[in-house]
């Protein structure tokens, strides 16, 4: 086996220093600080082909894209099954009561200014909108219909979104402010860790001796990688807790899923290293 190489872009790792933990795994590790795109994944990609070296990248969506079209040498070091990961796939494979959006419909996001009132008499006065995409053009948002025009506006600037974009879009609903991230490499789970918009409710969470919502959080996630594992064995679940019930919110690449406090980064490496080749 093929020593392993892990290449950790900064807005991945966060606050975590995977050096250590590269060295346990049995590998070696580099950091890649900003913009990776400017020329040191070039560099990079000589020194692991000569070294004989197996990449595993952990790194944005947009560094990924670019090393699948540019650095073949290190495109074996992503995982991003772009067809399994759009919202309309994996959401089809699993049981409504599983989702926390079970119902909904998809329009190209350029259909979206002519049928907000259609929407409005649907889904009613409070919209929750993402791309189907895997990639990721635009982040998720809740949104009133009535500022549904004007935002729809802005992010055609901002986001420079495709017309013929596919889109899900649902009821908005309120939801905690803490979720839970699962990692599952090769059809089980590895590890989790909690997060929040709010870095104080996150904190509290990990304080907890025991977390039975983190608990139910992984139970959750392992159901659904052996409903899944025919389709896919790698990607990350996020969860969050309705009425103490599990809900996934989406699932996610391993290889662009940044990293929160408390999570096993050991775990996520040596899993890894036994599936990359």
């Amino acid at each position: 086996m093929r020593k392993p190489h892990f290449i950790v872009q900064d807005r991945i790792a966060r606050d975590h220093d995977p050096r250590p933990l590269a060295e346990a795994a049995g590998g070696c590790v580099t950091l890649l600080q900003g913009d990776p795109r400017k020329g040191a994944l070039g560099e990079l990609e000589t020194r692991v082909q000569e070294r004989g070296e197996k990449p595993i990248l952990f790194c944005s969506l947009q560094v990924a894209s670019w090393v699948r079209f540019n650095h073949p040498g290190l495109a074996n070091g992503i995982t991003l099954p772009e067809g399994f990961l759009r919202h309309s796939n994996y959401s089809s494979l699993l049981s409504p009561e599983t989702l926390l959006n079970p119902e909904g419909l998809y329009l190209p996001w350029g259909q979206i200014p002519r049928n907000i009132p259609h929407l409005e008499a649907r889904f009613g006065a409070h919209l929750f909108l993402r791309p189907d995409s895997s990639l990721k053009p635009f982040p998720g948002f809740d949104i009133a219909t009535r500022d549904l025009a004007g935002e729809w506006n802005a992010r055609c600037q901002t986001d420079r979104v495709e017309p013929g974009e596919m889109c899900f879009i649902a009821s908005g609903r309120d939801v905690p402010d803490l979720e839970y991230r699962v990692w599952i490499v090769d059809a089980r789970v590895v590890t989790s860790a909690p997060y929040s918009w709010n870095p104080r409710r996150a904190a509290l969470a990990l304080k907890r001796a025991s977390d039975p919502d983190r608990t139910a959080c992984e139970t959750a996630a392992s159901e659904i990688a052996e409903r899944l594992e025919m389709h896919e064995q790698c990607y990350t679940a996020d969860f969050t807790m309705v009425e103490g019930t599990p809900r996934l919110v989406e699932l996610n690449a391993i290889s662009t899923s940044g990293w929160y406090p408390g999570l096993d980064i050991l775990s996520v490496f040596r899993a890894c290293n036994e599936i990359f080749i």
